[in-house]
């Protein structure tokens, strides 16, 4: 039982209906009358009496995060010993959906992980460790093409550890090795969901090939040291060279460079498509009668003078004397 129905008040909210998805519902903030959140039902609390102070101070840590792309919550309840907050109701697909739908290719997906560099970064420095689990890619939005995380604060499997605002500068920047990590898993797994071509150019591409490597290492020592460093390899990688251009006749064909070794063999399958379809849109035609063989006959004359042949042991009789 979630403990709220609709209709339901909870603070300055009202619930208006609910989402697909465990504990998810749009609520309506009753002083503007017309903004409307996501609200979505947090881990039971164990200690309710320091849930309040913990929510307190998880607000005003998040209140730091200024980077667009990280979905944040805006106020925190404590309803019946479990934990409830509010956030911005996000239009956008999840990564998950995005890559099965549009199919980005490589320089998006590497676009994508630069982004999720600059959040963490930010999250560092207020400063904030996030312990990704193997279901974070869940948390990965896509709204016009840019990233965005959310479930901060919220989801289990990226639990946030408040290392405080008073944290020194010289101590090492929590979790930044395992968000290192993290962030080189969820290429893995963008590649394993998404298209044929990002496959195929990760395993053309041997410099990104090699710093994913490094950066999935159980040897933390081969790791990029911080996501800055990280963030900086991946800019350093080769961009995308802009489209080409090919004309066939009249056809005009524009084409990314990464995507042309696959254009012979697009072309051919345009070809033999072609051919079947010429094929199929031929009327069929009358077999042949059966026509049987004429055999011609060789007629052979031999022209051989008429003549007899005496033996020698029977020579002719002699004529009857008159």
């Amino acid at each position: 039982m979630s403990g709220l129905d609709l209709g339901d008040q909870l603070g300055d909210y009202e619930i208006l209906s609910e989402l697909p998805g465990e504990g998810q519902w749009r609520v309506l903030h009753q002083a503007s009358g017309s903004d409307e959140w996501l609200l979505t039902r947090g881990p039971l609390a164990r200690y309710p009496e320091l849930a309040e102070q913990a929510f307190q101070l998880a607000e005003k840590t998040l209140s730091y995060l200024q980077h667009p792309g990280l979905l944040k919550p805006v106020r925190f309840y404590l309803h019946e010993d479990r934990v409830y907050w509010v956030g911005p109701l996000p239009s956008s697909l999840r990564v998950t959906d995005y890559l099965q739908l549009h199919a980005p290719v490589l320089p998006k997906l590497v676009a994508w992980l630069t982004e999720l560099c600059s959040m963490l970064e930010e999250c560092h420095q207020a400063p904030i460790a996030i312990f990704w689990g193997r279901s974070s890619l869940a948390n990965l939005r896509v709204h016009d093409s840019r990233l965005q995380l959310l479930g901060l604060g919220l989801d289990e499997d990226m639990v946030l550890s408040f290392t405080g605002l008073e944290a020194s500068a010289q101590t090492e920047t929590p979790g930044a090795r395992g968000d290192v990590l993290a962030v080189a898993g969820l290429l893995g797994e963008m590649l394993r969901r998404g298209s044929g071509l990002a496959r195929e150019g990760y395993r053309r591409h041997s410099a990104l090939r090699k710093l994913v490597v490094a950066a999935t290492s159980k040897d933390p020592a081969r790791r990029p040291a911080t996501l800055g460093s990280l963030k900086l390899q991946l800019e350093k990688m080769p961009r995308p060279k802009p489209p080409a251009e090919i004309r066939i006749g009249r056809f005009r064909l524009v084409v990314e460079r990464y995507q042309l070794y696959a254009l012979p063999l697009s072309l051919a399958g345009l070809v033999l498509c072609g051919v079947l379809a010429a094929g199929l849109a031929q009327p069929p035609s009358t077999p042949p009668r059966h026509q049987p063989k004429v055999r011609k006959k060789l007629r052979v004359t031999l022209a051989t003078p008429t003549a007899r042949v005496f033996r020698k042991s029977n020579p002719p009789a002699a004529p009857n004397p008159p």
